[in-house]
């Protein structure tokens, strides 16, 4: 049986489609459980309702707590083999959960594959794009395989359009850190990732997954810096534990991080010495040294922050700014 986890809060508009979505699955062994995280709309009566048409679909009503306290309630609550998680204003195609079942019936040298990853179809207003693996992959996490999971790597930053075994999550109380509100869904998904042998990428894309323009512009938020560069450390443990890290993951793991560098110094306002000296007090600078040619900035830029001169940064920030104004 898969559970499917949807946290639900304030989706009236969306929360229909969603569901019926999933009652059409041409796959039938799956459990629903809905956790309204406290909605004040009708999303909740709408959750009810559900429960009373299908005995397949659950609900829980909690107090609001944020969406990843929402999918840790899930998983604790959840009763199949496999979890997969959906976010409630988006929807998935007839086939989605019979596509990530079928993916699991392949063995690996040892066992069945440990996570099934597909793509997705963004919704952005009138505009459809399409993110999905290039090709069908089995893949063991080992030095052998490091470029095939590089290239794949994009597709592990959200928890949706995958299926995970529920035994790995359960055994290692993996859950959604709820100390953050950016970026828990890469954390849980690296943190599954580090108990993982083998993962299949499939090349469909069946999850469609809709984009708000209401979203926030998270490009301005004061912790942004370290919230990503949270987010690169785990990443890094991961290619560490797993052998990976080596001159194939380095390259855009370099890149990776002198773009969260970059961003954390020129791209949150207002200007402040004692957050850009934090931002250069990381320890991974020879990363950065190693791989600053291949980042696109102006050379005397990246000589400062190679340097740490996070006072010449500041008062070039500060003049930058009264020019401006």
């Amino acid at each position: 049986m898969v559970s499917i986890i949807i946290p639900v809060y304030n989706v009236e508009k969306y929360l229909d489609k969603c569901i019926q979505s999933i009652v059409n699955q041409t796959y039938a062994d799956w459990e629903c459980i809905l956790i309204d995280d406290g909605s004040t709309d009708n999303s909740g009566s709408i959750c009810d309702t559900w429960c009373q048409r299908d005995a397949r679909i659950s609900c829980s009503h909690q107090p609001n707590m944020g969406v990843s306290a929402a999918r840790n309630k899930g998983i604790d609550l959840a009763k199949g083999e496999y979890i997969t998680f959906i976010d409630s204003d988006d929807w998935i195609d007839n086939d989605y959960l019979k596509n990530l079942y079928d993916g699991t019936n392949i063995s690996t040298d040892t066992s069945t594959p440990d996570l099934v990853v597909t793509g997705l179809i963004q919704h952005r207003k009138n505009q459809t794009k399409v993110f999905a693996p290039k090709k069908e992959l089995i893949t063991t996490l080992s030095a052998d395989n490091t470029r095939a999971f590089i290239d794949n790597f994009e597709y592990h930053y959200g928890p949706c359009a995958k299926l995970f075994k529920a035994d790995i999550i359960k055994l290692y109380s993996i859950t959604f850190p709820t100390d953050f509100s950016l970026g828990e869904d890469l954390l849980f998904n690296f943190e599954y990732l580090l108990h993982t042998d083998s993962i299949h990428y499939l090349p469909i894309a069946n999850y469609n997954y809709l984009i708000s323009e209401s979203g926030l512009c998270y490009t301005k938020r004061q912790d942004v810096f370290e919230i990503h560069y949270r987010q690169w450390l785990i990443q890094k443990q991961l290619l560490e534990t797993k052998g990976l890290w080596n001159d194939i993951s380095k390259q855009p793991m370099g890149l990776l991080l002198w773009g969260y560098v970059y961003e954390g110094i020129f791209m949150v306002k207002p200007v402040a010495l004692k957050r850009i000296k934090k931002v250069l007090s990381i320890n991974e600078i020879d990363i950065l040294r190693q791989t600053a040619s291949s980042f696109t900035a102006a050379r005397w830029i990246k000589q400062l922050i190679l340097n740490k001169l996070a006072l010449l940064i500041y008062i070039y920030m500060s003049f930058r700014n009264i020019i401006k104004d």
